[in-house]
């Protein structure tokens, strides 16, 4: 009787995963009552090539005065998420999505009058805390929506919100608490697709933009860019439950201003814009669980920084850098 009570109660288990919806592409809905998590993992190496501008009130045409000095800005990441989703009803999915980073980059600049800004940056903490909606439109075709709510602030100093900033080479300090946190509330919005052609082709597609309210980081006011972007690419046959996904985005931020704990003042941050290529293996270990491993190449445009220090204006104009990231994602539907 237990043993028979057993196979019932598996094969109710087994059909209710099997009958799961997924999010494998853009677009993808769940279904009403379907749950879905996922956690990722990734690291990342970059590097920066710039030009700092030891006098920027001088104009262009007399470069020869401005005092230009080879800067450059490298290092690598660690960062998870871990995304909760549900669906409310087959055309209305919402969800949380939490990450926590680890970053560690070096800022060089040759120049004896840079000593006070060169030097080594480490973050570590959590995320701000993002609250996901998905509407459908029809079958693959889904608005999405995100809002970015802070969670850690200039005066939090939580566990979560540690954070070391840059200092002068040769020197150590703990520096203001933060974490990974933006401390400033963001709102994303978004068309997801994906489609199959008469040649049973499968592509995505992808448009967003983002707006951000200005508020107070590390005690001082900031304003953040609008982005807006978009992403295409597709799907390819490998063999049964396994899958290639490619695709390529172009994002594109516009001017804003921050301030700045490695020059201890307010930047003006110009235009910037990234290309990047992501390839994932999708492997359907189970009827339910997902493996995803992924491997993504940017090519960055940082955007160019006006500060003043000492009453003098500065500059820093990067020239186009790279990124490298590699990581997995493992997912399950319920």
């Amino acid at each position: 009787m237990c043993s028979r009570l057993y196979l019932i109660t598996a094969l109710t288990f087994a059909s209710a995963f099997s009958n799961a919806a997924s999010l494998d592409y853009p677009g993808d809905m769940l279904s009403a009552g379907q749950n879905y998590v996922s956690t990722s993992v990734s690291a990342s190496d970059w590097y920066h090539a710039a030009d700092f501008v030891e006098d920027a009130s001088i104009s262009a045409s007399e470069d020869s005065l401005r005092g230009f000095s080879d800067a450059s800005n490298n290092g690598y990441g660690f960062t998870t998420h871990l995304t909760y989703m549900v669906g409310l009803t087959d055309d209305i999915n919402v969800g949380i999505r939490y990450g926590y980073v680890y970053d560690k980059e070096d800022a060089k600049i040759d120049s004896n009058s840079a000593s006070g800004i060169e030097g080594e940056l480490i973050s570590e903490g959590g995320t701000d805390l993002s609250v996901l909606v998905k509407y459908k439109i029809f079958k693959g075709l889904s608005l999405d929506g995100e809002i970015e709510l802070p969670i850690c602030s200039s005066r939090d100093v939580s566990d979560l919100c540690q954070s070391k900033h840059p200092v002068p080479q040769n020197a150590s300090q703990a520096g203001s608490s933060g974490g990974q946190g933006n401390g400033f509330y963001r709102i994303k919005t978004g068309l997801s697709a994906n489609w199959l052609t008469e040649m049973d082709t499968h592509w995505l597609g992808r448009v967003y933009v983002s707006a951000t309210s200005a508020d107070d980081v590390f005690g001082e006011k900031t304003s953040s860019p609008f982005v807006f972007g978009a992403s295409f690419g597709g799907t390819f046959y490998i063999k049964p439950n396994h899958n290639w996904m490619a695709h390529l985005t172009v994002e594109r931020k516009l001017e804003y201003v921050a301030y700045s704990d490695q020059v201890k003042t307010q930047v003006n941050y110009g235009k910037h814009s990234s290309l990047s290529f992501e390839a994932d293996y999708l492997w359907d270990w189970t009827s339910s669980i997902q493996v995803k491993p992924f491997a993504v190449l940017s090519v960055i445009q940082r955007p160019t920084q006006k500060f003043a220090v000492d009453g003098q204006d500065r500059r820093l104009e990067y020239t186009a850098g790279t990124q490298a990231t590699l990581g997995t994602e493992l997912s399950m539907s319920f």
